[in-house]
């Protein structure tokens, strides 16, 4: 029986896709097993890559059945600079801030190992379906967040507005910590806010960190820009706007992406729009009336109406509850 030309292209278009195929997956393999043997000698049980930029790729493994997670940042050589390893060395492992655990190179990467601190806000509050992944098992925290939308209910009577104000208190007690250090930030946002399963909170990812100083500049996503820092304005990047980011962090983890997003989501609202939505949410009962304040303070236009993080750590918000505070965090340590 003929086979006609038709079919002997298909045929043979066909066999070359399943080539190409083959090829690719057994070149995705040798990566995979590769890295885990760097890090893990070997040990390594399931492999996530967590996302990539023009520097590399951010990768996590799991470590077997009663090892931890691991997260790995594999750099090119080309873009690698010590900046960032200097800055983790510096911070000390601070309990608020992710810790460095090892660093290595190859011909092509360079590899810095860190703590896995758990899941970001930005997968916890906008996650897609199967985003969370295997934190859905392993992170209780889960089911105060619906997807998109922030908080299920901020009740004054209940646990859920304690449990933002612990949040918020620990993420500035993380930053407070890179202040006293003279360090920046420079990239606050819900993908780097990470919550282990125990409730404790760890800033992550300090790629544009640096030490400040009157030239610094603003490096970070520009949809969580400060104001300041803007190309009109052309001011220089310091400690306030590290706070200003983090208020428009934890706004839209309690109100949403679109309290903060504006135009087509990529650049952050006007600060005026930003506080007519914490205004509204507050009009609704969605938040109280000392969280928005106390949100508008670190979202103030000028930096010097911002408070400090150490000012913000002893306001009366955090004081007034500061024992039931202490008492959550020991109370998740036991879990």
């Amino acid at each position: 029986m003929k086979i006609g030309k038709g079919a002997q292209v298909r045929t043979l278009l066909s066999s070359l896709v399943e080539g190409v195929v083959k090829k690719w997956r057994g070149r995705k393999t040798v990566r995979h097993k590769s890295d885990k043997a760097h890090f893990l000698n070997g040990q390594g049980t399931e492999f996530k890559k967590l996302g990539k930029g023009y520097w590399g790729s951010v990768s996590q493994f799991f470590t077997g059945n009663e090892g931890p997670l691991k997260v790995v940042k594999k750099i090119d050589i080309k873009n690698y600079s010590d900046k960032e390893v200097k800055i983790l060395e510096r911070l000390g492992g601070h309990e608020h801030c992710v810790s460095l655990e090892k660093e290595w190179r190859d011909d092509k990467y360079h590899y810095i190992g860190m703590e896995d601190a758990g899941l970001d806000i930005g997968r916890l509050v906008y996650r897609k379906h199967g985003a969370v992944g295997v934190y859905k098992k392993t992170n209780p925290f889960v089911a105060l967040f619906r997807r998109g939308g922030g908080f299920r209910a901020i009740d004054e009577v209940k646990s859920e507005k304690l449990f933002f104000k612990s949040l918020l208190f620990q993420s500035l007690q993380g930053v407070g910590h890179m202040h006293e250090k003279q360090i920046v930030h420079r990239d606050i946002k819900p993908s780097n806010i990470m919550i282990t399963p125990v409730g404790q909170v760890r800033v992550g990812d300090f790629g544009c960190a640096t030490e400040v100083d009157q030239t610094t500049r603003f490096r970070g996503d520009i949809r969580y820009q400060p104001p300041e820092t803007s190309k009109f304005r052309r001011g220089s990047y310091n400690e306030k706007s590290d706070i200003w980011m983090l208020g428009a962090t934890m706004t839209e983890m309690l109100l949403g992406k679109s309290a903060i997003m504006g135009f087509f989501r990529i650049f952050p609202r006007s600060i005026q729009s930003i506080f007519r939505r914490i205004d509204k949410a507050e009009g609704a009962g969605l938040i109280s009336r000392d969280t928005g304040e106390l949100l508008k303070s670190m979202l103030a236009a000028n930096p010097a109406d911002r408070p400090s993080a150490q000012e913000l750590l002893h306001h009366e918000y955090f004081q007034s509850d500061l024992e039931k505070l202490n008492q959550l965090k020991k109370a998740w340590g036991k879990d």
